[in-house]
């Protein structure tokens, strides 16, 4: 409870620190911009609108910075994800949209004619099918419509990132990729995937991709196919696979197993199981029945030698 207490009196003295932070800022910027009895007043006429730029410029990546680093990237215990997420994309937009008409307005022109104007709306049209602009319009499209949010597990398919194709087991495989969601700004997604990597993903790809949120699935079914010999008689290995497993998966998995024939070839024939699961991963509950299923073959093979 002490514990507990310290962390949100710290957070406390955290936001009061950063409300204090941006108060100075402002009032500074107030001062610094003032061209007739600021800093600025020094400064050549003609420099003025390029001075004034630059500080606008500096002082606008300061608070970037120091947002990214002290406030985006803490946790905030007992607020969902998805409300943080939302907070992080629009604090990011505003103060980047902000930072961008007060360098405009710096060199003298008009806020509500670079917002209304006919040529403004000419640049943004003509823009949006750039990859910039289609980014963030994208990291908009995820944010309003959230088919998934930070720390959901997902799993993605997409033609620009495509995986070859196994020649073992002899079945079609989807090409997807799994991770768990970091982080949604402006331009990327952030996805840790399994082997530990964390990969920036732009948001315009994520929002073409066939995404499959696992965060969101009380239960998925998976399937595992086994090529075995002609040798082992199909009924029998089905049987002692199927009795092998029943003893080995917990109660909730043994009531959705399904031990089936998938093909038969010239030399072998193809075992498909079929569990209903909740696990985090497929990994290892695959490895699990793989396990069985070699013991069971096993002891066909020394029971027919």
């Amino acid at each position: 409870m002490q514990m507990r207490n310290h962390g949100e009196r710290s957070r406390w003295r955290r936001a009061v620190s950063l409300g204090g932070l941006l108060v100075l800022v402002a009032v500074g910027l107030s001062i610094l911009l003032n061209h007739q009895s600021g800093p600025l007043a020094l400064v050549p006429r003609a420099l003025r609108d390029p001075a004034r730029a630059i500080v606008v410029l500096a002082i606008g990546s300061a608070l970037s910075l120091i947002l990214e680093r002290y406030v985006f990237r803490s946790r905030l215990p007992g607020v969902p994800a998805r409300q943080v997420t939302v907070f992080r994309f629009l604090s990011r937009l505003v103060l980047y949209v902000a930072v961008v008409l007060s360098v405009v307005a710096a060199f003298g022109a008009s806020v509500s004619s670079v917002l209304f104007g006919s040529a403004f709306l000419t640049v943004i049209l003509g823009l949006a099918g750039q990859s910039m602009l289609g980014n963030i319009l994208a990291g908009i499209w995820l944010v309003l419509f959230h088919p998934f949010d930070v720390g959901d597990r997902i799993e993605f398919m997409t033609w620009q990132y495509p995986i070859l194709m196994p020649s073992f087991p002899h079945e079609t495989l989807v090409p997807t990729h799994t991770g768990t969601v970091v982080d949604i700004n402006l331009m990327y997604t952030t996805i840790a995937f399994e082997n530990g990597l964390r990969y920036a993903l732009p948001n315009g790809i994520l929002v073409q991709a066939a995404v499959a949120n696992r965060s969101r699935l009380e239960l998925r079914r998976l399937r595992i196919r086994v090529d075995v010999k002609l040798s082992n008689h199909p009924t029998a290995v089905m049987d002692r696979v199927r009795e092998r497993l029943r003893r080995d998966l917990p109660h909730p998995m043994v009531d959705s197993l399904e031990v089936l024939m998938a093909d038969v070839g010239p030399d072998t024939y193809g075992l498909a199981i079929h569990v209903t699961h909740n696990e985090r991963t497929d990994d290892a509950l695959r490895s699990r029945i793989l396990c069985q299923v070699a013991a069971v073959l096993a002891e066909e093979s020394r029971e027919a030698g």
